[in-house]
């Protein structure tokens, strides 16, 4: 349960740091825009995000790939899955976990392929 409280709230913050840069990027003719604090982790192989929640989950990672995509993030590289059920609460996804039960991740982006059907340990690959 504490993984789960842990991987929630990593993943609010990486969407609510994404969603506060707006900084205006430097920018030359004929280069792509850099940001000067660009929020992507670039010391990785792959990023994988997996953002569990309600209809509230669909909205804030519906911009997740654009950015991805306009911030230089090859898609061979990541991959977007969210697992939302209506009006779901937190302690709704705690009961899902504990019970083992079998859930369906959508696949929003990125070509990176993870298992999206089964438990949440499953998808998470705990």
């Amino acid at each position: 349960m504490n993984r789960l409280k842990i991987i929630s709230l990593g993943l609010v913050l990486l969407i609510v740091n994404i969603a506060c840069q707006n900084e205006v990027p430097d920018y030359e003719e004929g280069r792509e825009a850099v940001f000067v604090n660009n929020p992507y982790p670039t010391n990785i192989e792959t990023l994988r995000v997996l953002a569990i929640g309600n209809s509230f989950t669909d909205d804030a990672t519906s911009y997740l790939c654009t950015i991805a995509d306009r911030g230089g993030i090859d898609p061979e590289r990541y991959c977007l899955y969210t697992i939302a059920h209506p009006a779901a609460s937190i302690s709704h996804f705690i009961e899902v976990y504990r019970n083992n039960s079998q859930v369906k991740a959508n696949v929003y982006g990125g070509h990176i392929i993870m298992n999206s059907v089964g438990t949440l340990a499953d998808i998470m690959e705990l």
